[in-house]
């Protein structure tokens, strides 16, 4: 099976704060989130 996202993109999506979930989604936690999480 092909991947969705590339690795040239998955590298550029992970620096700016994306998370690659499986082959074909990112999500990327907004501050409230990350605060009530710690």
């Amino acid at each position: 099976m092909r991947r969705q996202v590339d690795v040239q993109k998955q590298e550029v999506l992970e620096r700016q704060g994306y998370r690659i979930v499986g082959e074909h989604s990112g999500v990327k936690l907004c501050h409230w989130t990350k605060a009530s999480l710690t």
